[in-house]
């Protein structure tokens, strides 16, 4: 058995949850542990699209990351859809200053990298790709 780590928060999964809470934690300098089975970036099936909410959620890991998410090159963003049932239904958003009102699509490759770059190093041991 390897070595044994104590600690009082310990993250499984770095997925877009985990990896929200490993930011959140650190910025409360709570010092903790994320380990996730796979090595980043990796890719995982997805729809693809995310809700508004994800938007108000972003926006909580504070401006620069939720501005870094807006200018992705990866990760398109709009203010209207289409959806194709029986007949066509259009739904438009107004967009206000906060664009709050978006919707968005990103590959879960892309939007889970994203996120664990955000991941601090100084309060947060990442621990990826041991088989957990």
């Amino acid at each position: 058995m390897n070595n044994l780590i104590k600690t009082d928060v310990c993250i499984i999964g770095a997925g877009p949850s985990g990896s929200a809470t490993s930011i959140m934690l650190s910025k409360e300098k709570i010092h903790h542990y994320i380990i996730d089975k796979a090595v980043f970036p990796r890719d995982k099936t997805c729809g693809d699209g995310l809700i508004l909410y994800a938007y108000k959620s972003l926006k909580t890991l504070g401006e620069e990351i939720f501005n870094g998410f807006l200018e992705h090159p990866k990760i398109l963003h709009s203010n209207s859809i289409r959806l194709h049932i029986n007949n066509d239904l259009n739904i438009n958003f107004k967009e206000s200053k906060d664009r709050d009102m978006v919707i968005s699509y990103a590959k879960r490759i892309d939007f889970d990298n994203f996120l664990v770059e955000k991941i601090s190093n100084d309060f947060a041991f990442k621990e990826f790709g041991n088989g957990v």
